[in-house]
């Protein structure tokens, strides 16, 4: 009983931490998500022309008039997501825009989400979980009936090219990212690629993704990135940073691996959202981009509750048997038992982060990870660590964040190979150059 009134003392404490903003902004983006539906898809054969692939999707009602729309411009890979809402009556098409004018013409390959009749069918979204995904393939046969496109100009006059952008995702699986600046400049002195500086990637914008879980993706989109260029001579290795983290908690890790046989990704998500819903998205993002690149094996190592989220990618991985072969899985401080804090955070918090209902101890996704075993299908080498400060709300042993029960739960303890501890805090432990040897040496041997 003692326990559980320090712990809401604790609670109190940390909501009062956050500030009524935070939970203003919040509460604000939950508002939004409740009424919010992702409509995402990909172009599939986007990669096969060399001028600006768009996809636009609009809400085009019965009496023929565009009444919203929202526009992306897709990479090679063909990717789009966007946020909308009022769910009905919405249609996808997207161009190659051959003669760079910014606009549909008949007789440019184009691809319409359609019926068997060839006319355009509305978008079905599944309402319980709030998405609807589709493909398609821009074809030189297909024509955009004249009736839609006239209406699509119409609406799209009245609009800023701002507010035709403002709902879409972005998504980018393969864009290199630069520890540095390289050698090569633009002429104004700028990176030509984006580096560790950009905003995408600061401990700004992994607290934006914890507190607001639509805001920041709809600001700096969700993907996976390569430290450099590309080289299939190295094996990639993806890192995934845990609650309102970012690619900085990395910059040590990915420094030691720079120049070896070892070439580091990692996974950009906004690390407010469910936790299940990020491990999908990770899995969908590997699969079409190892595909692209030819990628055969990788290895994943995560840090705290971003072990949560690579976990139930790994078992998503193995289920869906199209993915490459995953080698080697390398946890660090993570809370395998959950956290006693998001449960009081789900219990009494002005308003509640999405992933605290993911992480609170005995929650259907934390049961849910071990339903299966990664043993002799996936080496899991799991790295704790102890050092934290005595504390009346704390379990007593613990690394200033989490406790060492959580980090060692017993399941997560026999589905592993290996178990290694460290005296060091849950934050620290990232920094450790005895660490990242042991990471090296462990991801070395698996070779």
């Amino acid at each position: 009983m003692r326990r559980q009134v320090l712990l809401a003392v604790m609670f109190v404490l940390v909501v009062q931490s956050v500030g009524c903003g935070g939970f203003r902004r919040l509460a604000s983006d939950l508002a939004r998500m409740e009424r919010s539906y992702l409509l995402s898809g990909m172009v599939t054969n986007a990669e096969d022309f060399d001028c600006d692939v768009w996809v636009v999707a609009v809400r085009w009602t019965p009496d023929g008039e565009v009444v919203s729309g929202v526009r992306t411009k897709v990479g090679k890979l063909g990717l789009f997501a966007f946020s909308v809402e009022d769910v009905e009556h919405w249609y996808v098409v997207a161009i190659a825009d051959v003669n760079g004018d910014g606009r549909y013409d008949v007789g440019e390959p184009a691809w319409l989400h359609a019926g068997v009749d060839g006319r355009p069918e509305e978008i079905v979204f599944d309402r319980d979980e709030q998405k609807a995904q589709v493909r398609g393939e821009l074809r030189a046969d297909v024509v955009i009936p004249a009736e839609l496109v006239a209406s699509a100009r119409s609406f799209g006059e009245t609009q800023s090219d701002a507010a035709l952008e403002d709902a879409r995702i972005p998504v980018d699986l393969g864009e290199s990212v630069y520890l540095r600046c390289p050698v090569a400049r633009a002429d104004d002195g700028t990176c030509p690629r984006p580096t560790l500086k950009d905003d995408r990637f600061s401990a700004e914008s992994g607290r934006r993704g914890l507190w607001e879980p639509l805001s920041d993706p709809l600001l700096s989109g969700v993907g996976i990135y390569v430290i450099g260029e590309y080289d299939p001579e190295r094996t990639p290795v993806l890192f995934v940073y845990g609650a309102g983290g970012s690619a900085q908690n990395w910059r040590a890790f990915f420094e030691a691996l720079d120049d070896g046989p070892f070439q580091p990704w990692f996974y950009r998500y906004p690390t407010g959202r469910r936790l299940g819903e990020m491990a999908s998205w990770l899995q969908g993002g590997t699969e079409i981009l190892a595909s692209h690149l030819g990628v055969e094996r990788f290895h994943v190592v995560a840090h705290s509750q971003g072990g949560l989220v690579a976990r139930a990618f790994l078992l998503q991985n193995l289920a869906s048997g199209r993915s490459p072969y995953i080698d080697t899985f390398v946890s660090i401080s993570t809370p395998w038992d959950g956290h006693a804090m998001a449960q009081k955070g789900v219990d009494g918090a002005p308003a509640v982060v999405p992933s605290w209902r993911d992480l609170a101890p005995g929650s259907p996704f934390i049961e849910g990870l071990f339903a299966e075993r990664l043993h002799g299908k996936i080496d899991h080498h799991l790295l704790f660590s102890y050092r934290g400060s005595r504390s009346l709300v704390q379990e007593p042993s613990n690394d200033g964040a989490v406790s060492v029960a959580s980090q060692l739960k017993r399941e997560a303890q026999v589905d592993a190979v290996a178990l290694y501890g460290f005296d060091r805090s849950h934050v620290d432990i990232l920094a450790d150059p005895e660490v990242i040897e042991i990471v090296e040496t462990v991801l070395t041997d698996s070779e």
